[in-house]
């Protein structure tokens, strides 16, 4: 075998060149150490060998334990205001917040959103009305209600006429029930900002007795955190007040005498 690897010629000018036959064997000699794997690997071995950490990679991905999802959690917002209604000033806070439900396994279903307004003078909150509205539907928040019939505050529209397009101006409400009522106004699953958590879906609530069952689950959660399950509270016969100023849009006032402690439930709420 031809071994002097460096050997080196004189060209007619002066100028160092490698033999041709030094060039062939220097070539084989780096072939022969890139198919070994050892100083010099070929483009083909470098690729070959990143498939390869890409594969284990993915497989050790594939094999570590999906991290739990967080649970849904609650939120809430807190402002002050005041209204004058009738030359009288009533101070109350507004309330924006969801509630969590869940199902019998302890799971949790579903986020109810809901606007409150809370009078903030009254001596005896446990025994001031609380009245729970919602639109009818299914497919419709609370929003009309909210902002265009008894919220603190309404859009501004035309009478008897159309009413020009966005941007609306807003004002005090001087037909809102606050004088006479705190007010909750809730979007059921699927409208508005409430919605389905967990495994269940929006449509899961679409029902007539799934809406009862989600909305009486939410008015006993509120009512519950709201202490109005006091010992003053007895199982009078008293019923809840209902109205409905639309065709299906059912307005309920539960004073806190017509609650009874033993079954933590408002009366006629899940007979809506």
């Amino acid at each position: 075998m031809y071994t002097p690897l460096l050997a080196m010629l004189k060209s007619a000018s002066g100028a160092l060149t490698m033999p041709s036959l030094n060039r062939l064997t220097a070539l084989s000699a780096m072939s022969l150490l890139a198919a070994a794997g050892t100083a010099l690997p070929c483009p083909y071995v470098l690729a070959a060998q990143e498939r390869t950490q890409e594969k284990e990679t993915k497989t050790v991905e594939k094999e570590k334990p999906a991290e739990p999802t967080p649970p849904p959690k609650e939120e809430s917002s807190v402002t002050e205001h005041s209204i004058k209604i009738g030359g009288q000033n009533i101070p109350y806070k507004a309330i924006a917040g969801t509630i969590l439900l869940k199902n019998e396994k302890d799971e949790p279903q579903a986020l109810i959103y809901s606007t409150s307004y809370i009078r903030t003078d009254t001596k005896d909150g446990a025994q001031r009305p609380i009245s729970f509205i919602y639109n009818g539907g299914p497919g419709s928040a609370s929003v009309w209600l909210h902002m265009g019939a008894f919220g603190p505050r309404r859009v501004l529209t035309a009478n008897a006429e159309h009413t020009p397009p966005p941007p609306y101006k807003v004002q005090d409400n001087q037909g809102t029930l606050l004088d006479k009522t705190d007010m909750v106004f809730i979007d059921p699953v699927g409208t508005g900002f409430s919605r389905a958590v967990g495994k269940a879906q929006d449509k899961d609530f679409w029902g007539v007795d799934e809406d009862v069952k989600s909305l009486a689950q939410f008015i006993t959660l509120y009512v519950n955190r709201k202490t109005a399950w006091t010992s003053t509270a007895s199982t009078s016969s008293l019923p809840c007040s209902t109205s409905a100023p639309f065709p299906s849009s059912p307005v309920r006032t539960c004073p806190t005498s017509s609650i009874s402690p033993a079954t933590r439930r408002p009366r006629g709420i899940t007979k809506c």
